[in-house]
């Protein structure tokens, strides 16, 4: 309390709600990391960089947050009795709904990684940008006006916190210019700290878990939606260029009856001292590349060996097809997103209208599909009983899932079963 004289009045509550910011971004941290870090092999070292790097970023948020606080507390002057009781409104409701909004975000940025192993990134903003999915979505999956009601009543038990610890005693009889000097620094401060930041803290070790713990979420998120990338190759493992296309070329040339009309791939041009590859020479190679796999297949014309393509969208569900019954809100009449898709269905393909999920989240439908196999669910999809009502929403599978050995070993379950929750165990029939 001894720091308090020497801060302004007027800041004491923004620099309050910083310090509580950095407080529990730090405390999330140390949770990531010992969730998520725990058998990653890396050292003390390592840890020691990586909770620095992280405090540097929090730092640098939270110095950003106070500053963009307190301009409803440079503005807002306490005059007559009336403008002092509607000004401390204003800045209460301000710091209220952003005390809210940290303890919201706090809290996605764990599920976010327990999701994606990653803070907030390009999918973080999809999200924003398309949020009647993800809004259904959560609203099925988890009990939504609980989690808002906890969200709130923290945000309010903070935002009260910063008030009592930022009182305002004194600060009714500073001179304007006086008056705005402390914000004036306060936003310098956040700026040089802002620039401060540098790409290497985002990199600075080999393992990809250990960077993303060390970041900060919100910074995250900004530099997502500016630059709206996201590393491939950090989040799924690829092959050497040339490797991959050397790879292609011996498996397609394994076969009976085909031969490689193309020679082999020339090695692919190497970066300069920028990081950067010159586009026409990448042009140049990627073409010789595409010849190298080009072949000749050896048939009946009469009876063509025909290719089947497989193609996977993220998100391009029923609504957008006109062959599944799209229509335009206002007026009704019929209209599509997919032209080309529709006329494949209707003409040279066969359309499946009654389709059912055994996964009910992305990353398990992509796995089934490349893997050839049918995925467990994370969620229960089932309305079910619940404390003597019909529950229409799906809630978390409680501990590990099992595996199909797991199901088929299982006493009480036929052989029949191939796909279950752990939820739903209680509600098979365990013979007598």
């Amino acid at each position: 309390m001894r720091l308090l004289p020497a801060i302004s009045p007027r800041l004491r509550a923004p620099l309050a709600a910083g310090a509580i910011y950095l407080a529990l971004s730090a405390l999330l941290r140390i949770a990531l990391a010992l969730r998520f870090g725990g058998g990653l092999g890396r050292g003390a070292g390592e840890w020691a960089l990586t909770f620095l790097c992280g405090l540097h970023a929090d730092l640098a948020v939270a110095l950003c947050g106070a500053a963009v606080l307190a301009v409803p507390f440079a503005i807002l002057r306490r005059r007559r009795p009336a403008q002092s009781r509607g000004g401390m409104a204003l800045r209460s409701g301000a710091l209220g709904v952003a005390m809210m909004l940290m303890v919201f975000l706090l809290i996605s940025e764990w599920y976010f990684f327990d999701e994606f192993a990653s803070r907030f990134n390009t999918v973080a903003i999809d999200y924003l940008i398309y949020p009647h999915e993800v809004t259904t979505n959560l609203w099925e999956s988890f009990p939504l006006p609980a989690i808002i009601a906890a969200v709130a009543l923290g945000g309010i038990a903070l935002a009260g916190l910063c008030l009592k610890v930022g009182s305002e005693r004194g600060a009714s009889g500073d001179p304007p210019p006086r008056r705005w000097l402390p914000f004036a620094g306060l936003a310098a401060l956040a700026a040089a700290a802002a620039v401060s930041l540098r790409p290497a803290e985002r990199s600075f070790s080999p393992e990809r878990v250990v960077n993303e713990i060390a970041q900060n979420g919100i910074a995250s998120a900004l530099h997502a939606a500016w630059t709206r990338n996201l590393s491939y190759a950090a989040f799924y493992a690829t092959l050497d260029r040339d490797d991959a296309w050397a790879r292609a070329r011996r498996v397609l040339g394994a076969h009976p009856g085909e031969s490689l009309t193309g020679d082999p791939a020339p090695p692919s041009p190497p970066p300069d001292a920028d990081g950067e590859i010159d586009p026409d020479a990448y042009a140049a190679w990627l073409a010789a590349a595409r010849a190298s796999v080009e072949r000749q297949v050896s048939g009946d014309p009469s009876r063509p060996r025909l290719n089947v393509c497989l193609i996977m969208e993220e998100s391009l569900g029923s609504e957008f097809w006109g062959s599944l019954g799209r229509v335009k809100r206002k007026s009704g009449k019929p209209e599509t997103l997919t032209p080309e898709m529709d006329r494949i269905a209707g003409e040279e393909g066969l359309l499946f209208t009654n389709l059912y999920a055994d996964g009910n989240r992305t990353i398990r439908g992509f796995e089934g599909v490349c893997s050839s196999s049918r995925r467990c669910p994370g969620f229960d999809p089932r309305p079910r009983p619940h404390r003597g009502r019909r529950d229409a929403r799906p809630r978390p599978v409680a501990g590990r899932l099992p595996g199909m050995l797991h199901l088929r070993r299982a006493r009480h379950v036929r052989p029949s079963v191939r796909l279950c929750g752990a939820e739903w165990l209680g509600a098979l029939h365990r013979p007598g």
